[in-house]
């Protein structure tokens, strides 16, 4: 995506792993120390790295070459990769976790994003951390900012979407948990 080969020079400046967030995500993964993990949509790493921190061999995939060089600049720990979702270059059942935090709004399309996911991931979980339209619509900064909001909002799929399409995939065991933004 051109956007982030723009925004990628300055993306950390404004960006970091929250570590409470990153607590939640390791502990919705059960990493394990001798196991693979895959974060799809991994921007400059911040979460990728910090989910590494919990052990794990992990790699990390974006579409944008400019995150990845980013990525790649903090960290040689993580096998850092730029491919689209659509079509990750690992073998089938390469992983035993995947993550994927606040990225599927750039997905072309969810499900073929979904499938691939669901054939490099062994049986493992699928950790899935996005925000909806509908949750958007109930920010805080919605009063300060109401149309960059609103035009953020209508990026997001629905929650309906992305469980129809993780369903249609055959991710049949599907967990939601809320996160309030405050």
């Amino acid at each position: 995506m051109a956007v982030y080969e723009q925004i990628g020079k300055g993306y950390d400046l404004t960006r970091r792993a929250d570590h409470d967030i990153a607590a939640q995500l390791a502990k919705h993964l059960q990493i394990k120390s001798d196991l693979s993990y895959l974060d799809v949509g991994c921007g400059t790493g911040n979460y990728t790295l910090a989910l590494a921190k919990h052990g794990g061999l992990w790699s990390g995939l974006d579409q944008s070459k400019k995150m990845i060089d980013v990525a790649m600049n903090k960290s040689n720990v993580v096998a850092w990769q730029v491919a689209e979702a659509e079509a990750l270059p690992y073998a089938d059942g390469a992983f035993s976790g995947v993550l994927c935090t606040l990225a599927i709004h750039h997905f072309a399309t969810l499900t073929p994003a979904f499938r691939e996911i669901y054939r490099v991931l062994a049986a493992g979980r699928f950790v899935l951390f996005t925000a909806t339209p509908e949750q958007m619509s109930k920010y805080w900064l919605v009063e300060y900012f109401p149309e960059a909001i609103h035009k953020s909002a209508e990026h997001m799929p629905s929650l309906e979407k992305v469980k129809s399409a993780l369903n249609d995939v055959c991710f049949n065991s599907v967990n939601i948990e809320l996160y309030s933004i405050s």
